[in-house]
């Protein structure tokens, strides 16, 4: 798993993002299609950025610089630029309008695929506050290696041994009142999501259950088999992390 940038680059980043005079023009349209046969494949996707008159291609390019620097932080294998606008949408900023959906179909009328629809509304806007919030994450991540580092320090220095807490990847098993009763099982999820760079709302688009489903997994409830033979399937839509079979799953 490539290590996420910095909290000081997603902080100079935010700064950089609302330094761009669009004037909150500048929109970056998507387009799923999902054909059908294939629902359990990896959606496609296409974006155009617009907005901009012919005479501000410059503001266009400058947003697009920015944007290819942070998408390899998050998804490093795709397109940069259009990782980081699928960050923006995974995340669901604030400014993402204009949803709908449709259909495409044979000459005979015959359903072929589905398609969903939508834009982020002043994307250079929205981006600013994605990279703040991947800041404020990124501070809570340093925070917790750094407490490990210390108690590792501790511990070289002392016979009785320390029982580190596990800093975990960024999208980590939520604290609860009630008690996990599968406790490996979801931090071996909360792993796996942590590699992929997904949280709960992404595993469903890649034919894993619903993000309700998946929380109570990540929550340490009990669930049927069914429901994690998706998620099995989801893990193993992603582009180049495989290899995740249904006896890998923690049984506690």
């Amino acid at each position: 798993m490539v290590p996420m940038a910095d909290s000081n680059f997603w902080r100079d980043y935010a700064e950089k993002f609302r330094a761009v005079r669009d004037n909150a023009e500048l929109r970056a349209d998507w387009r799923q299609t999902v054909k059908v046969g294939e629902e359990n494949l990896p959606p496609l996707v296409s974006w155009q950025l617009n907005g901009l008159d012919w005479n501000r291609r410059s503001i266009e390019l400058e947003f697009i610089t920015l944007a290819r620097r942070c998408g390899p932080e998050i998804y490093p294998y795709i397109d940069s630029l259009a990782g980081w606008l699928e960050e923006l949408r995974s995340r669901q900023a604030l400014n993402d309008r204009n949803r709908g959906s449709g259909i495409e179909s044979s000459p005979d009328g015959t359903i072929t695929a589905h398609v969903h629809f939508g834009s982020i509304l002043a994307v250079c806007e929205a981006s600013a506050f994605i990279c703040k919030l991947l800041e404020s994450e990124t501070l809570e991540t340093e925070r917790l290696e750094r407490n490990r580092k210390e108690r590792e320090a501790v511990a070289t220095h002392s016979e009785a041994p320390i029982k580190e807490p596990s800093t975990g990847p960024l999208y980590t098993v939520p604290l609860r009142t009630h008690p996990r009763q599968f406790p490996n099982r979801a931090e071996w999820f909360a792993a796996r999501l942590g590699e992929r760079k997904w949280d709960r709302n992404k595993l469903e688009a890649f034919g894993g259950p619903d993000h309700k489903t998946t929380q109570k997994v990540l929550d340490g409830l009990p669930v049927r088999d069914a429901p994690l033979k998706r998620i099995v399937r989801g893990l193993n839509a992603h582009p180049r992390i495989k290899g995740v079979k249904f006896t890998d799953i923690p049984l506690d």
